[in-house]
């Protein structure tokens, strides 16, 4: 089962990794990638703060985030599901 509030905490992580990261002034690739990865990450971290734990509405943010190809590397729906 998906936990909003882990899915929360994910995504507050990696912004904070991504808002830390560091690139040459001349690597504007690099800092076009930051710059989009961040913005993903912010519209999904305020999409994921409407759910409620509505199953559905998480599913649906998790599965964005792993076909999104600016984020999809990371094990979203692994550090999003609440362990029994």
């Amino acid at each position: 089962m998906l936990s909003q509030e882990k899915l929360l905490k994910v995504i507050a992580e990696d912004l904070r990794v991504c808002r830390g990261a560091t690139h040459a002034s001349t690597d504007a690739p690099s800092r076009d990638l930051q710059i989009v990865e961040i913005a993903t990450l912010t519209r999904h971290m305020e999409w994921a703060g409407n759910p409620n734990d509505d199953q559905a509405a998480l599913e649906e943010i998790v599965r964005s985030l792993e076909k999104n190809m600016v984020v999809h590397y990371q094990e979203w729906r692994e550090r999003a599901t609440a362990k029994s």
